[in-house]
C-alpha cells in the first residue's frame, strides 16, 4: 500500500509539473513577410497626448511649443488619399515593400503628369517591412522613424510603436472605393483627448482641457451629409448640428466639407474607409491637435 500511494503522489506532483508548464501558442508561429499584403489603414492612437506632454514639456522649459508630429506613418505626404492628421493609408507588397503614394494630395485625373494613368498619383517604395517566425516585426521608413510591431489575425491587423513614442495600428482595407456607395449610409463615432485652451509666444502659457465627442454622420446620395453630435468642449457639453458636403475617393479617402456656419463646437472630421461597413477618421479640435476614431455602420 506504502508503494500504491507513493506511485500515486509521484504521478500527481508529475501531472501538476505538466500543468504548469507555459503553453506555446501555435497561432503565433509560422509568420513571414507574405502575412502582409494589400493596402491597410493607418490610426495613430496617442497623438493627442504626445502633444500634450510635448507642449508641457515646452513650458517647462521655457522653450517655443514645438509643431505637431509629422510624417511616420500619420500625416505622411506619401500616404494615399494624401495627408491626413493622426491617420495613413499604404500598400504591402507581400515581399517587404511598403508602397505610398508620390507626395501627391488630392485626386489628380488621368491626364495628371503625376498620375499612374488610374486618376491616382504614381507608386513609389517609400520603405520595408520584416515580419519574423513569432509574428513580431519590424517596419522601416525611408526618410522617417523605424517601428516595431506585431502582426496579428493572420495579417489583417498591424501594432506598432515608433521610435518618436507614437503608438497605433493598421488594418487591412479595401484596394480602392467607389465614388457614390449608392445608398444612404449612416455612421457612429466617439473619440476622446484634449483640446488647447491658452497659448503663450513661449509656450508657457498652454493650457489643455478635456476634449470629447460622441456623434453619427448620415452620408445621402447626393453627396450631402447630415452630422449630429454631443461635444464636451470649454468644460460644457454641447450638442451640435451640422451639414455639408462629402466626396469618397477611389483611394477610400472619405472628405467631409462643413457648410458655412457651422457651430464651432463641430468637430473637422475626416478618414479612409476600411470597407463599406467601417473605417477611422481624424477629429480635430483645434490647430494641432489631432485625435482619431474608428466609424462603424449603424
Amino acid at each position: 500500500m506504502r508503494i500504491q500511494k507513493t506511485l500515486m503522489v509521484n504521478g500527481l506532483v508529475l501531472c501538476g509539473l505538466v500543468m504548469l508548464q507555459p503553453r506555446v501558442s501555435l497561432a503565433a508561429q509560422g509568420c513571414n513577410n507574405a502575412f502582409l499584403n494589400g493596402t491597410y489603414n493607418v490610426q495613430v492612437a496617442n497623438q493627442s497626448i504626445v502633444n500634450v506632454l510635448a507642449a508641457i514639456r515646452a513650458a517647462n522649459s521655457g522653450q517655443p511649443l514645438p509643431p505637431p508630429p509629422t510624417g511616420g506613418f500619420g500625416n505622411n505626404a506619401n500616404s494615399q488619399g494624401g495627408t491626413i492628421p493622426g491617420l495613413g493609408r499604404f500598400f504591402f507588397d507581400g515581399n517587404g515593400s511598403i508602397i505610398g503614394q508620390a507626395g501627391s494630395v488630392g485626386q489628380p485625373g488621368p491626364d495628371d503628369a503625376s498620375s499612374a494613368g488610374n486618376g491616382l498619383p504614381a507608386s513609389v517604395t517609400i520603405g520595408s517591412y520584416t515580419v519574423n517566425d513569432d509574428c513580431s516585426s519590424t517596419l522601416q521608413l525611408n526618410a522617417g522613424p523605424s517601428f516595431n510591431a506585431v502582426v496579428a489575425g493572420g495579417g489583417s491587423q498591424i501594432l506598432f510603436l515608433g521610435t518618436d513614442g507614437l503608438l497605433g495600428s493598421m488594418t487591412r482595407a479595401a484596394n480602392s472605393c467607389v465614388n457614390s456607395v449608392g445608398s444612404q449610409q449612416s455612421f457612429a463615432f466617439s473619440a476622446a483627448g484634449a483640446q488647447r485652451a491658452a497659448n503663450g509666444s513661449n509656450g508657457s502659457s498652454v493650457v489643455f482641457t478635456p476634449y470629447s465627442t460622441l456623434g453619427s454622420v448620415t452620408l445621402n446620395t447626393d453627396g450631402s451629409f447630415f452630422l449630429t453630435a454631443i461635444t464636451f468642449s470649454a468644460g460644457a457639453l454641447q450638442p451640435v448640428a451640422a451639414n455639408g458636403t462629402f466626396t469618397i475617393g477611389i483611394d477610400c479617402a472619405l472628405t467631409l466639407s462643413l457648410a458655412a456656419g457651422s457651430p464651432p463646437a463641430t468637430p473637422n472630421l475626416r478618414g479612409f474607409y476600411v470597407d463599406q461597413q467601417s473605417g477611422v477618421l481624424s477629429v480635430q479640435p483645434d490647430s494641432t491637435n489631432v485625435i482619431t476614431s474608428p466609424i462603424i455602420a449603424q
